[in-house]
């Protein structure tokens, strides 16, 4: 099972060589890696190369691979396609999903999200789980009520302190919770296509200029490992004090957060690595769609 993250931060040459991916620094050192055991390979230095046969090969064998941009955040995302052997099957029976199956789906999504958000809040030393908890068993089926938007009033202000805003640019820790959320929506976007549903088709995210509708719905309830990873992190007395966002994310961060698909979670009572549990998860929801039954979408928990 592929399980290797490879972060390329210094200027490198990558290369495809008997097999292997061969990377070979400026300073002469040469690494190389087999690649079936990587996950995803993050290219963050933009003075790097990499050839066509290594990008090919990495895609014939389901590697993420992702670009970053001037701050080191990932903004790009390449991933395989036409990898399942019912690929049309699949599709269909995701494009001709009936309305309220996928309003129920949300709804299933959403009530994880926030039950996992109140369990992060009570691993944070937070007295208000509790009202989030509340939140969750009030969830109407496509999230009528808007209860994901009532849970992020109360959720981030009590993980972050009062004055966090989530989309701030003036504090490191948005740029963290980016680059995580990226480092999430990979490894989603690598199961979902390996499984041959089409990402750009969502059950609630519906931009037209999304071609990730479906992988940011899916993502919702592993969320909140990132944000629990980024508290700890901020817990740290070297972070504390960090608000300038215009200040390179740490090393030390990044390294954790590209490895965050290596931590473990728990699919109804299995546990596996996050990794699997894209996988595991996406497979759930091609049954659910199948069997037009959104209790066979699988709950995520950590």
């Amino acid at each position: 099972m592929s399980w290797q993250t490879l972060l390329v931060e210094k200027p490198a040459k990558l290369s495809l060589k008997q097999g292997q991916l061969n990377c070979l620094s400026d300073t002469g050192e040469c690494l190389t890696l087999p690649v079936e055991e990587l996950h995803s390979v993050v290219l963050e230095s933009h003075q790097g190369q990499i050839s066509t046969a290594l990008l090919s090969h990495l895609q014939s064998q389901g590697v993420v691979v992702y670009t970053c941009d001037e701050k080191h955040l990932p903004n790009g995302l390449l991933i395989p396609f036409h990898q399942h052997s019912r690929q049309l099957q699949v599709a269909q029976s995701q494009i001709e999903a009936s309305q309220p199956l996928k309003k129920r789906l949300w709804q299933h999504l959403v009530q994880n999200k926030i039950l996992n958000q109140a369990d992060c809040l009570a691993r944070c030393n937070s007295q208000d789980s509790h009202l989030l908890e509340t939140l969750a068993e009030e969830v109407q089926s496509g999230d009528k009520g808007n209860r994901e938007a009532q849970a992020a009033k109360l959720y981030w202000p009590r993980l972050f302190g009062s004055g966090f805003r989530r989309f701030s640019q003036t504090h490191w820790t948005s740029s963290a919770l980016n680059y995580g959320y990226a480092i999430l929506r990979g490894a989603m976007a690598r199961s979902v296509v390996a499984n041959g549903l089409l990402p750009c088709f969502g059950l609630n995210h519906q931009s037209q200029l999304n071609a990730f509708n479906l992988v940011d719905d899916l993502i919702e309830p592993f969320r909140p490992l990132v944000d629990e990873t980024i508290y700890q992190l901020v817990q740290e007395a070297e972070l504390k004090d960090r608000k300038d966002s215009s200040v390179e994310l740490p090393r030390s961060v990044k390294h954790q957060l590209v490895l965050l698909t290596q931590k473990n979670c728990t699919l109804d009572t299995e546990v596996m690595p996050i990794s699997l549990g894209c996988q595991r998860l996406s497979e759930s929801l091609v049954r659910a769609l199948r069997e037009k039954e959104s209790t066979a979408l699988k709950k995520v928990t950590f």
